[in-house]
């Protein structure tokens, strides 16, 4: 097991320091064990080790005192006499007493009449493993949560159970002045103190809140001990719960809100990974404990009046979670197998509360399913735009990426979208001006792309990450379209000034250009050795200010953002790079436009009829190999969006020759692959705007065009899949966090592309208005 072992995947708390500490006591016994990752677990453990003082340990009780068995030949143990508890336990850890007893210079019989308590516990003869538990006893935290969680449930406790499970966590509270831990006169702590006052608030009892708050609350969130370092966010859910709970919690308003804010807020940075699978017998993992969650989580989502609007998909679930607890029922024989999904120090499991949630789930009320539920409520969606982001789920449906997926899980992808498009438009994206008020279409694909594929695939990147992307891709729509209707509509014939113009604003930012694939304007030519075009009037020069500033504050936004300032120099300088390219590109694709305009005017002197149309457009002056490679690939967006998701997921993927050589390679076969279907799409649009596009080069004169395109993107797919297999060798030691998230990224830029081969969902810049049908 150490061979294979990632340290970079480990929750359990202060691994580090308790693993390095018992391999060095197995060492003195002549027990040796080497890993690959030893010396950097060695190098966390004693980085943790330097901001723990031993002077903190003696003056007062801690969770450290927890953990004892982490501290051999860096502490004094006879220092810590005055902290054992009254059953002669350190904060009720066996191993946290023993590593104290092996540590003192004089023999203390309490500690060793507590272990042997532990070794002579009732069931201890028929434990699987014979093994010492890793807290004991667990009274108050096993009695709360099971108490509270049969209770939320409806169900009833028997008198006699309650006045005596009551009176217990009532007197542990009272004693401790409103606070518990999970053993009577054990160390207190806000999560188990939460669970206990939740338990008794359900039988009945109203014991005040005060304690929990004036003891726990901070500035930003709840902490579960003092001292604490990292916020626990099981705490921050018990404590919101319970103050939502009550029937006084409009006393509460501030620290519900606090809560509330902190846990969204930790959701939305933090990647939380739940990967259990429902299998066909209605179960998740096989496993009672695992489905029993699923069933409760389940059961009270479905309470949302929101969850009225999934259509067909609500019986469905209902209808799942029936057949869940059939399979958890017919297994009742299973409950008390608890299984090691609990983590502390080790991870562990609980009999009582394996049985606890089993029961509570096989009982659960579900929701009956109504023909015509209300919608009223301002929680729900509106209608309009539900029926819009519908509309995009049977197009997306279509795809290969969706084809063979439940046929509840798309429901539940368009219900996020458009809580996610509510998110979007509260916080519309003012960088570019816009005068059209057309339905913009994307803003429906965007965000049902991303999260329907999220669901799909559980890719393992944070909310935050997600939502930054979905804020780029619309960017990108806009950037385009400001390019085409702007730029390239108001500068024909005087787009190399604008050039001058992007590079002057890099340039400004003190970013080299020199290197940039669309290079021109020297020895008097333009891009790609056109003679270069004319000069500005002075009404253009007052509108070349205002696009100055305009893809400026662009350029800061992508440039400036937090996650790319954190990011090494290489990488964003790499950004800036592919960025001005992005921009230089879509003036370059805007003179070959031009040429297209040109031409036909020439060609048809005005009149192309169906009868006499115009004559074909010269091929561009580069093969089209080349040019899809290179300006149209870069027009995509797709290079500079790359390494912006790079940067925000802190990817070490440009860190090395190798994988900084496929990474890029991926990017551009990837956008090669995606202009050719957006071409595939645009076909009908790009012709009426008179705009450049794959089939206009003169390759595509020899056969059926839009075959021979779909043909070249199917090969440019195998080469990517091929790249992505090197890179995937190549990228080690996250347990395939990063290629994951990369997938993410390849699969939907795909699934754009393939969206456009079913309906162009781009913007019309010329003539006619609106969207392609």
């Amino acid at each position: 097991m150490l061979t294979g072992w990632n340290i970079h995947s480990v929750d359990q708390v202060g691994f580090e320091l308790l693993v390095v500490s018992l391999l060095e006591l197995l060492k003195k016994e002549g027990v040796f064990l080497e890993f690959a990752q030893l010396e950097a677990l060695k190098t966390l453990r004693n980085a943790k080790l330097a901001k723990i003082p031993a002077e903190t340990l003696y003056r007062m009780p801690s969770t450290l005192h927890h953990s004892f068995e982490a501290f051999h030949g860096h502490i004094n143990f006879n220092r810590m006499k005055k902290w054992l508890e009254p059953n002669g336990s350190m904060i009720g850890s066996p191993a946290s007493a023993a590593a104290y007893l092996i540590g003192v210079s004089v023999w203390d019989e309490r500690a060793e009449d507590y272990l042997r308590q532990v070794v002579d516990r009732p069931g201890y003869a028929s434990d699987d493993f014979g093994g010492m538990p890793y807290a004991w006893p667990t009274t108050i935290f096993e009695v709360s949560w099971a108490l509270y969680t049969l209770s939320s449930v409806g169900i009833s406790i028997g008198e006699e159970e309650k006045a005596t499970l009551g009176s217990l966590l009532e007197e542990t509270l009272t004693a401790q002045k409103g606070l518990v831990g999970f053993v009577p006169g054990g160390l207190p702590d806000a999560d188990d103190t939460a669970k206990a006052l939740k338990a008794l608030y359900h039988l009945g009892s109203k014991l005040s809140v005060n304690a929990l708050i004036r003891t726990y609350e901070t500035s930003t969130h709840f902490k579960t001990y003092p001292g604490e370092r990292n916020p626990n966010f099981s705490a921050n859910c018990n404590i919101l719960i319970l103050l939502l709970t009550r029937e006084d919690r409009d006393r509460h308003i501030q620290q519900i809100v606090k809560a509330t804010q902190f846990l969204t807020d930790r959701a939305f940075r933090e990647h939380i990974n739940k990967k259990w699978t429902q299998l066909p017998n209605g179960s998740w993992e096989d496993i009672c404990e695992v489905t029993s969650y699923r069933i409760l989580a389940l059961s009270s989502l479905l309470k949302l009046p929101w969850t009225h609007q999934l259509g067909s998909a609500y019986p469905t679930i209902i209808d799942l979670l029936n057949e869940a607890k059939s399979w958890l029922i017919s297994n009742q024989a299973n409950w008390k197998k608890g299984s090691y999904l609990w983590i502390e120090k080790v991870t562990y499991s609980s009999p009582v509360l394996s049985e606890a949630y089993c029961l509570a789930a096989a009982l659960a009320p579900l929701p009956v399913p109504t023909p015509a539920p209300d919608t009223s409520s301002q929680f729900c969606i509106s209608e309009k735009i539900l029926h819009g982001m519908q509309a995009t789920g049977k197009l997306i449906s279509l795809t290969s990426l969706f084809k063979n997926s439940n046929p509840w899980a798309l429901p539940l992808a368009e219900m996020q979208a458009c809580f996610a498009l509510q998110a979007l438009k509260r916080k519309p994206q003012s960088v570019f001006p816009r005068a059209r008020k057309e339905k913009d279409k994307y803003m429906f694909l965007i965000p049902l792309a991303v999260t329907a594929y999220a669901g799909l695939h559980r890719p393992s990147v944070s909310l935050s990450v997600i939502y930054k992307m979905m804020v780029l891709s619309i960017l990108n729509f806009h950037a385009d379209e400001y390019m085409e209707s702007v730029v390239e509509a108001g500068f024909e014939g005087r787009l190399d000034n604008i050039r001058d113009l992007v590079r002057e604003v890099f340039a400004e930012l003190n970013i080299d250009s020199k290197q940039n694939s669309e290079g021109g304007g020297v020895n008097g030519l333009g891009a790609n050795g056109r003679k270069r075009e004319g000069p500005l009037d002075s009404e253009d020069i007052e509108t070349r200010e205002n696009i100055k500033s305009i893809l400026t504050n662009f350029i800061h936004h992508i440039l400036r953002h937090p996650a790319v300032i954190a990011s090494p120099s290489h990488l964003q300088t790499k950004l800036a790079f592919e960025l001005q390219t992005f921009l230089l590109a879509h003036i370059t694709q805007a003179q070959d436009n031009h040429r297209i305009r040109a031409h036909s005017k020439l060609s048809t002197n005005g009149h192309a009829t169906a009868n006499h149309p115009p004559t074909p457009f010269p091929a561009p002056p580069r093969s089209f190999y080349n040019w899809v490679r290179t300006t149209s690939a870069d027009h995509t967006s797709c290079p500079f969006s790359f390494i912006f998701f790079n940067c925000l997921i802190s990817s070490p993927l440009f860190s090395s020759p190798r994988t900084a050589y496929l990474s890029e390679d991926l990017c551009r076969n990837l956008a090669t692959m995606c202009r050719m279907y957006n071409d595939i799409g645009s076909q009908t649009r790009d012709a009426e705007e008179k705009s450049l596009n794959s089939i206009d080069f003169a390759e595509f004169q020899m056969g059926n065009a839009k075959e021979e395109l779909m043909w070249l993107a199917e090969f440019e797919r195998r080469k990517l899949n091929s790249v992505i297999g090197e890179l995937e060798r190549e990228v080690k030691g996250d347990d395939g966090k990063v290629m994951q998230a990369v997938r993410m990224v390849v699969d939907l830029t795909d699934l754009y592309g393939l969206v456009y081969v079913l309906k162009d969902v781009g913007i019309r810049t010329r003539g006619g208005g609106g969207l392609a049908g």
